[in-house]
């Protein structure tokens, strides 16, 4: 049984990394420079430029947070996960090995810190990284795995059968996604999921009949979904919600 452990980038995900080196960027910049984006930083001397930034000591300490990250932590704590940061580090800036870790203390708490250039090599239920160039190859390599990307320039557009992108406005999807997936690992029992809770004895097997036409002819497709009661915290009114998706089909 895998522990549940649900790994953290820092960049973009728990820290606001685009905004602050932006920020710096136009400070330094030559008025003749292009604008800051993720294709015109591959240009030489703006790569030199952005490295002087981030090497400078101090500069990782002083990042803020990114709400959306935090929003998926707190998330998954509360569902039952075990946080792991895992970041990647420029290796020409020997400062940000150090200044993340500290960052990490100063602002998340006392967890396990992982700095990697191979985030793939590292195991884990979910991936909750804003960068698609490194969440795919650790879905490939994990295909019991998902990931949650937040909302960012990085990921516009991104799609991945295993992922989803949390823009802020769908944390409930969020949370239904977590909780499924660590149920299906049988991990823990889960009891909480923001102003919701649902009964673990009202798990139950709902069946759906439908019509669908087959062979020129008529017949019944039975769909089994598995459904649980949750209830509002606040009023009390109970429903119930599909938890996990087609389960079986019968014909």
């Amino acid at each position: 049984m895998k522990e549940p452990i649900i790994l953290f980038d820092l960049d973009g995900t728990m820290v606001d990394y685009d905004n602050a080196i932006k920020r710096d960027y136009y400070f330094y910049k030559n008025p003749n420079d292009p604008h800051y984006s993720h294709e015109n930083k591959k240009i030489s001397h703006l790569r030199k430029l952005i490295d002087l930034i981030r090497c400078k000591n101090g500069w990782w300490l002083k990042l803020t947070k990114n709400k959306l990250g935090f929003d998926i932590y707190n998330i998954a704590i509360e569902i039952g996960y075990k946080p792991t940061i895992l970041s990647k580090a420029p290796r020409n800036c020997p400062n940000a090995y150090t200044e993340k870790y500290l960052w990490v203390k100063e602002n998340i708490g006392d967890i396990d810190v992982i700095i990697s250039p191979n985030k793939t090599i590292v195991d884990g239920l979910v991936l909750v990284d804003d960068y698609p160039k490194f969440v795919d190859p650790w879905l490939n390599e994990h295909p019991d795995g998902i990931a949650i990307l937040p909302k960012n320039e990085n990921n516009d557009g991104y799609s991945h059968q295993r992922a989803i992108i949390y823009d802020g406005s769908n944390i409930t999807e969020v949370k239904c996604m977590l909780i499924s997936h660590i149920q299906k690992n049988n991990i823990v029992d889960v009891n909480v999921c923001g102003n919701h809770y649902f009964l673990e004895p009202t798990i139950k097997f709902k069946w759906i009949s439908k019509m669908v036409l087959i062979s020129g002819g008529n017949n019944f497709q039975r769909v089994k979904r598995l459904h649980q009661w949750w209830v509002d915290k606040n009023t009390g009114n109970g429903e119930w919600i599909i938890v996990d998706g087609l389960d079986e089909k019968y014909l």
